[in-house]
């Protein structure tokens, strides 16, 4: 429906350019290392974290759609099912833990950008200012009438 498009697009819009003002707008309060007064919580036992992983992977709805749109495409009729799963399933695994792992170390490269205050300021204005923008680009989007 057109109208239920245009009820979608202008509360996404609007909602996009609230957070980006949000953000943009957000206080800076940088704590300096040896200074905090909050205690650190323990991390959670092994077990439990790679649940957790597990079980948010699990039930997330783009990655059951991206299984079921692109893993089809690389499985053979012709061969045992199983061993095609199981190939595909540790080379999946392998590039999450390479990509993630990767992920993991540039954050800790860039660690020292996420405690000067200065630094955060100008990210909070760099991703408000993208925020609103990709809101007002929204005003924009017209339905497609297939």
């Amino acid at each position: 429906s057109e109208l239920a498009f245009s009820i979608v697009k202008t509360v996404g819009a609007l909602y996009l350019i609230y957070l980006g003002l949000a953000q943009w707008r957000s206080r800076v309060e940088i704590v300096a290392p040896g200074a905090e007064t909050v205690q650190r919580q323990a991390a959670p036992p092994l077990g439990k974290r790679v649940l957790t992983g597990f079980l948010t992977n699990a039930t997330n709805p783009k990655g059951i759609i991206f299984m079921v749109a692109v893993l089809p495409q690389f499985i053979s009729q012709n061969a045992a099912l199983l061993p095609q799963l199981a190939i595909l399933g540790a080379t999946m695994v392998t590039i999450d833990t390479l990509v993630m792992h990767g992920y993991a170390g540039l954050a800790a490269a860039m660690q020292r950008y996420f405690r000067d205050a200065r630094a955060v300021k100008k990210q909070n204005r760099f991703f408000g200012a993208v925020l609103v923008l990709v809101g007002a680009a929204l005003f924009f989007v017209k339905r497609n009438a297939s």
